[in-house]
């Protein structure tokens, strides 16, 4: 009876362990992508983003030519870190509007960025400038929307008014293919992995689809364990804090229903003279899932017929288990007994339906 109890116990407790495994159920059907991107929903993103500012134009108010006669030289030009360009000379005789060459200029930023549009008018063709005119343009996330140009139109500094646009995009990052094992039976643990990239260098994680499941890993990999045989389609797609890559293609993987619950049984000599002690040992397997059995036991006799047939276990065999080895009994062979070939037996049962799942012999001799 203890060693009963023990057993119990011990399959109860590594039944418990063993339900923290995922559930998932066979489903081919594609992923839907049910999540907003940011650059749809020009929402503030998070990460490193592209950013292409352009100086197009300028208003002048006062072209401060300090000349008797004869128009100012003016330049304009865009100023991060660097000049963009050139610093062309532009005449102008009083007020107006100045059209020149685009001032253009990319790069990425995270948070926060800020570039100048430029203005200095020169009577002695740029040698010194004899007034200038600086516009600072900062761009902060959040605030910004995301790929749309946002024009600026109110940036005047003192006799210069700047016209200026910039657009602030974070690209989607890019997935691979989804490589690893293409078959499997129920109860194995199966690595699949992928690879991504992200323009801006963006950290990513990644979002993988299985039969209807969501999962999420730090990495681009994944370790699933298949608890249910069918077909499944496996997916991923890559996500930079903002927005998400396309899907990959599917990886179809086959899991099939693998072994069942068998049991053993043996003793632990094959031959014994009277008097001996012979032990007998049974020991249960599981390479499926989790199954309900009773465990039968006896002796078989030499001239046919049971000796202490009894039902040694009933409960529940946790999936992919081993249990450990038991003694079932351990007795003196007495001098009374009858010589011959006797045998220990083992079946495994289903209890609500008595349908024989697995048996097994063993013979041994006493003389």
């Amino acid at each position: 009876m203890q060693k009963k109890n023990t057993l119990v116990l011990l399959l109860v407790g590594l039944l418990a362990l063993s339900i923290l495994v995922f559930i998932v159920q066979a489903d081919d059907t594609a992923p839907v992508d049910d999540t907003v991107q940011a650059e749809d929903a020009e929402i503030t993103a998070v990460g490193s983003h592209y950013i292409q500012a352009v100086y197009y134009q300028a208003y002048i108010y006062d072209d401060h030519d300090g000349w008797i006669a004869g128009a100012g030289e003016w330049s304009f030009d865009m100023y991060r870190g660097g000049w963009v360009g050139e610093v062309g000379e532009y005449s102008r005789d009083g007020a107006g509007y100045v059209n020149f060459a685009d001032r253009v200029s990319t790069w990425y930023f995270t948070g926060s960025t800020a570039f100048w549009c430029w203005a200095g008018e020169s009577d002695d063709g740029g040698d010194t400038w004899d007034w200038q005119s600086n516009a600072k343009v900062e761009v902060t996330l959040p605030g910004s929307s995301l790929n749309t140009w946002v024009y600026g139109t109110s940036g005047r500094v003192q006799d210069v008014n700047h016209y200026y646009r910039y657009y602030v995009r974070n690209y989607s990052p890019s997935v691979g293919a989804i490589s690893g094992p293409s078959s499997g039976t129920v109860g194995s643990t199966l690595t699949f992995s992928t690879s991504g990239s992200d323009s801006e260098g963006d950290s990513l994680t990644y979002q993988w689809w299985i039969s209807g499941v969501y999962v999420t890993t730090s990495g681009p990999t994944l370790t699933r364990t298949f608890t249910t045989a069918g077909t499944y389609s496996i997916y991923v797609r890559a996500f930079d804090g903002s927005l998400y890559s396309s899907w990959s293609g599917p990886k179809t993987v086959v899991i099939s229903a693998g072994g069942a619950a068998t049991i053993e049984i043996w003793t632990n000599k094959a031959a014994y003279a009277k008097g001996e002690t012979l032990t007998a040992y049974i020991q249960g397997f599981n390479t499926g899932p989790a199954t309900t059995v009773r465990v039968n036991v006896w002796f078989g006799l030499p001239g046919g017929g049971t000796y202490l047939y009894e039902t040694y276990y009933t409960g529940t065999l946790p999936g992919y288990y081993t249990s450990p080895v038991y003694v079932w009994k351990s007795v003196t062979i007495p001098y009374s007994a009858a010589s011959g070939t006797y045998s220990v037996n083992a079946e495994m049962r289903n209890p609500s339906t008595n349908a024989l799942i697995d048996s097994d012999t063993y013979y041994f001799t006493i003389s």
